[in-house]
This record gives structure tokens, sequence and C-alpha cells, in this order.
């Protein structure tokens, strides 16, 4: 999936932390329910400007502030974390030396403290790291697991991150064997822990429930809610809407190569816990292959990819589901489908000429196609950006009837041109990139990123010497303020 997501989302006083993703899985989004915009929307407007919240359609970015933090690892990418609220700043990341590391700053410091943790990462791509404030403020933090034993660590004292303590357990149940860890807001403020339990031949999607009063972890439900039968797996996106669901969208897959994805599905939820599909027919748990829950048969080899597959709305609050497959010869192109008149209508968005073949196993690297969710922008326009290899950037104005490109414009940039301005002189260095939503009631003109420079991803696989020293990660504020 190699593009920049928001880090994390609140719910009253829960922030989540999410990761970045690459083409190698899911996983959970971090969700709130918004107005009349849903979260999904707002977050990803902000980042592509899709709305009018002060974001970058109608704004040119400045950088207001760099803050060095530390150096960091550098021979390989994976994602960390940058989770901010009213009362702290707080990142996740592997030092030079590969350990976990968090740091933090507080208001009244200019200075960032550090705790180290046992836990040293490899070369896999997947050992992103997530992060979540709790309703009491305690830190958790989770990480570095690609079909792994649960890594997961919490703070004895809110406000406190030397008091950081490695728990061993949740439930005690199907943790030997994690990828994709999520911390998710759910109904009412909860906290759940989201997390694959298995690998692509035979993956179960978990939910965990967390009580800040008893400090303990529990099963949200008592089974799976997505569930390969020993034979594939479910790579998945969960979304908040403005309808009062929580949208899920993901496609199978038979196995490691990334070739292999196949079937578009989707069901929604009020409460995380009773399922339906788009007809408001109730889905038994675990909801599996057979599940009636089908988009579009996508076949294996179709090219439709896990980590490719958004949810966004229509003017009418609809959900609008977007993903790209192979069309009838053979060329990659963008596609959105809406429930319609009882059934779901698959409208072609894109006539581009050029196929994007992927396969194989481990961290593919970045997209060569990439679509936003559909979205309204404030003067009342749908609205969807892509990233093309060949094609460029840009955004199309959409039919809200037929979904059709009414037209395109050109992408406006997220970043200024000198945030990418390369500082390693090492060979195939990259900047990469990170955001995190304010939370609280900050300026929504205001943004911060994090910034460090890596070399990109390698299949998972070792890479041999020479390797490129650690570079500096920095935290970037960036304004975005209205044109003249």
């Amino acid at each position: 999936m190699g593009y920049t997501f928001p880090c994390f989302g609140r719910v009253q006083k829960f922030e989540v932390c999410d990761r970045k993703r690459m083409n190698h899985g899911f996983k959970g989004q971090p969700m709130r329910s918004s107005p009349p915009i849903t979260d999904q929307t707002m977050k990803l407007s902000c980042l592509f400007g899709l709305t009018g919240w002060g974001c970058l359609i109608h704004a040119q970015p400045q950088i207001e502030e760099v803050m060095d933090v530390a150096d960091v690892w550098s021979g390989h990418r994976v994602d960390y974390c940058l989770l901010v609220d009213e009362e702290a700043l707080y990142i996740g990341y592997y030092d030079a030396d590969r350990f976990l590391t968090v740091a933090a700053r507080f208001p009244d410091s200019d200075a960032f403290q550090f705790q180290k943790l046992d836990q040293q990462t490899g070369w896999d791509s997947h050992n992103f790291i997530t992060m979540a404030l709790d309703s009491s403020g305690n830190l958790h933090v989770s990480g570095d697991m690609h079909n792994d034993p649960l890594v997961y660590f919490r703070s004895g004292n809110p406000g406190d991150i030397h008091s950081l303590q490695r728990i061993e357990a949740m439930t005690g149940e199907d943790e030997n064997r994690i990828t994709y860890p999520a911390f998710l807001a759910g109904p009412d403020g909860i906290m759940i822990f989201s997390y694959r339990d298995g690998d692509p031949k035979d993956g179960k999607q978990i939910f965990n429930v967390y009580s800040p009063q008893t400090r303990e972890w529990s099963r949200y439900f008592d089974t799976p809610l997505l569930d390969g039968e020993g034979v594939r797996n479910a790579y998945s996106e969960l979304v908040a809407g403005p309808d009062g669901f929580f949208h899920l969208l993901w496609v199978w897959r038979e196995g490691y190569p990334a070739e292999l994805n196949h079937s578009v599905s989707y069901a929604r939820s009020r409460n995380l816990r009773d399922w339906e599909n788009a007809q408001g027919r109730a889905l038994a748990l675990p909801i599996t292959l057979d599940s009636n829950t089908l988009v579009d048969p996508v076949p294996v080899r179709g090219g439709v990819i896990n980590g490719g597959l958004f949810v966004g709305f229509d003017g009418q609050s609809r959900a609008v589901l977007s993903y790209h497959k192979f069309d009838d010869d053979g060329f990659t192109q963008a596609f959105n489908a809406r429930f319609e008149d009882g059934d779901w209508k698959i409208y072609q968005v894109s006539d581009w000429k050029y196929r994007w073949w992927f396969e194989g196993f481990g961290s593919l690297g970045p997209s060569e196609v990439y679509l936003s969710p559909v979205g309204m922008r404030a003067d009342g326009a749908m609205v969807q950006r892509f990233h093309h290899r060949m094609y460029g950037d840009g955004t199309w104005i959409l039919d809200p009837y037929t979904l059709d490109p009414i037209r395109t414009e050109a992408a406006q940039p997220e970043l200024p041109d000198s945030f990418f301005d390369l500082q390693s002189d090492f060979p195939g260095m990259r900047v990469n990139r990170k955001r995190a939503i304010l939370a609280g009631s900050p300026s929504s003109e205001d943004a911060y990123w994090l910034r460090w420079e890596s070399l990109g991803v390698n299949r998972d696989q070792p890479r041999v010497a020479p390797l490129p020293p650690a570079s500096r990660l920095q935290v970037v504020k960036v304004r975005t303020l209205p044109k003249d």
C-alpha cells in the first residue's frame, strides 16, 4: 500500500495511531463518527484536498516549524507513528539500532523525552508501529509483528512514557501469529485492538476490547469477524460513516502471492457486533467467502490489490467503494461501486492504457496506481483523487448520479517541495512522511508530519553492506493558508 495516510483519529478521550499503508495488507483504519462529512472523508480530505476544512484544495502549504527528534534506522522502509493531543506529542519509531523507542514532548518543554523498549525489529516492512491513548490518558504501543507473538506495551501512569511496560498477553488466546495490529475507536468511545491471527493461507480477524477500569482486555465477540477457513485470508478496510454505520470493505486472497486477491466484498454494522450486508440482511459470524457479501466477483489475478480498497461517501451519505482491477482489455482501471435499487452498480472511472501487474511475496513498495476515497468538496462537487505511474496525479470531478468523471483538475500539493529535499547522498535513499491529525480543537490549518529518510522496502529481505547511516527523524509543522 505505499501512500501517506493520517496517523490517528479521536473519539472523546481516545486517540489511535494507525500506520501508513504499503502493499502488504491491512489494516484497520482508525475510526470515529463525524457529521456531516465522514471521518474517513474528512481525514483524507485534508490529505487529498477533498473538503473546505482549511485543506489543500484551496491552500498553499508552508512549513512553520521543524523539530529534530532522533537518529533512526534507514536500512529499509518501515512505518512509524505520530500521535498528537492537547497534552503531549508522542512518536513511536525504531532507533539507529532498530530498537522500538517512544519519544514524547510536552507543552512546558522544548525537549523530547525518550524511552527505549526491549524490542528490536528485523527487515520486515510489515512491522509498523501503532499507538493509542485510552480514556485514562495511558499510552498503548504495539508493532513489530508479522505472524509473530504479541508485542504490546502500556504505560502505568498517564503522560509518563518511562512507565511503559511490556504486557505479555491480552486475552491469552490466538496471540502467537499476529499481523496488522490496529487500535480502533468503537461505539461510545470504546477502544478495540484488531489484528490478524494466522497468515495469508489461514487468516482470521480478531477484535479485543479494553476496559480502562480493570485495565484488562477481552474478546469483543466470541468468533473472528472474518475467517479464511484455513485456506485464505481477508484484507479489509473499516470506516465509520456519516450514516451511523461502520463500513467494512475487503478482498479475499488464496495464499501469499499478491496476485491471488479476489472478490471485492462488503458488510456494515451499527455497533461492530451485529453485521449485515448491503441489503440489510443479518450476517452470521464469522463472515466467510460463502457469506452473502459479494460486491464485485473480481477473479484471482484480476488486478485488485489488498490495500487498494477505500470507502467514501456521496452527498446522500451512501457508501462508495473504490478499487482498481483489470478491464476487458487487461488494462488497470479505477472503479467505484455504489448500492443502488437493491444491487451493486459498478462504474469504471478511468480509461488508462496501462497494466499494473504485481505478483509475489513480501512488501511490494509504492503503488503504481492509487485512488483516494470519493468525497464531497465544500462547493458541493463530488471528487476523487488519483495517482498513476504514467498519467500522473489529478482530481476527478464526478457526476453525482453516474459517477462519470466530468473533468480532471490538477492535484494540489499537500506539502511544499522543500519537504522532499533529500539530505542523504547514499544511493537509493528516499524521503518518508507520515501525517498526524491534531486532536482537540487546534486550527484546521495546522498539520504535523513525521519526516525521515531511508532505503525503500526490500520484499522483507535483509540487505547486504554497505548500509546507509542513520537518518534524522523530524516532526514538521505545516500550515495551509487560503489563497488570496
